[in-house]
């Protein structure tokens, strides 16, 4: 994960948009696990898999169905560079990171100021992966657990600055 934004912006590219939906597990067992599902009788329906019906552990599936899948390291992998850009592009696209991963002058920006024109960077997808991180490590968005009306802390923060602080 880290790997990967680093070898993002070692090329010169903001990835604009780092939120955990936007990172996957590369699993080349995967094939053989959704063989596996459509192939055996795990459901009570003939119809649907479980998966469609009712709440299921597809963790618990995929390790009884590929045991090798969990004895092997994760292979993580950054996804939709739909809003990455070059660092030097003269007019980058508009942030769209999520406000629980975005930086405070996006956060800032589009809470208190109403406005959606503030641009990523390198050190705001930093800032999204270190959230994310926390998320993982912690199973809570680290903003997240402050009462406001928005989400987060930050909007404390922004009611006493009353206005967006330099990037």
């Amino acid at each position: 994960m880290i790997a990967g934004v680093a070898f993002i912006h070692s090329h010169g590219v903001v990835h604009g948009d780092l939120y955990p939906a936007n990172f996957g597990l590369a699993a080349p067992e995967l094939n053989r696990f959704l063989w596996y599902l459509c192939t055996s009788r795990i459901w009570d329906s003939d119809a649907f898999p479980p998966y469609f019906c009712s709440c299921s552990d597809l963790g618990e599936l995929l390790v009884r169905c590929v045991p090798e899948f969990v004895r092997r390291p994760l292979s993580v992998r950054v996804l939709d560079l739909a809003n990455a850009f070059p660092v030097d592009e003269s007019l980058p696209p508009n942030a769209s990171t999520p406000i629980p991963y975005a930086v405070p002058e996006i956060d800032f920006s589009w809470n208190v100021l109403n406005t959606k024109d503030v641009v990523s960077e390198q050190r705001s997808d930093i800032w999204s992966l270190t959230l994310f991180i926390y998320n993982l490590v912690c199973s809570s968005n680290l903003f997240a657990m402050f009462d406001r009306p928005h989400g987060d802390i930050l909007y404390k923060m922004m009611c006493y600055c009353g206005e967006v602080p330099d990037a």
